[in-house]
């Protein structure tokens, strides 16, 4: 019998993490500017990932972390806007990933958008954590 592995596909796990916030936003703001802060947030999360990360190396041979974080972070930041704008307004739509998770209410579907809350929260503390490192 053949069992299948399955693996998780980032741009699954950034599709859904995306779709949760601009779900969220809409539900709390009402507000049609729920894609573009879908977006904003998704590119903030994962710009403080990648910088965490890049601190966790900062004192290692794989450093890249140079003197000028500011720009770093301005140039990293407006790159993963335009990436995750044109994947979310172009490739994938956030009327597309409403069909695909939009109805489910189930159990399993509450805990999965507790785990999304959950990565989010703690993106914060690791950052602080690598900046302190």
């Amino acid at each position: 019998m053949e069992t299948k592995i399955k693996r998780i596909n980032l741009f699954i796990f950034f599709d859904y993490v995306y779709y949760v916030i601009a779900y969220q936003y809409y539900k709390w703001y009402s507000e049609e500017t729920n894609e573009f802060s879908g977006i904003l947030v998704l590119s903030l999360i994962q710009l403080i990932n990648i910088i965490s990360v890049l601190f966790f190396l900062k004192n290692t041979p794989l450093s890249i972390v140079n003197n000028n974080p500011v720009y770093s972070f301005l140039i990293g930041g407006a790159l993963l806007l335009l990436i995750n704008g044109i994947r979310y307004k172009k490739i994938i739509t956030y009327a597309e990933l409403h069909k695909k998770w939009g109805n489910d209410y189930s159990k399993t579907n509450i805990f999965k958008k507790s785990l999304v809350f959950f990565y989010i929260f703690m993106t914060i503390p690791i950052y602080i954590i690598s900046v302190a490192w």
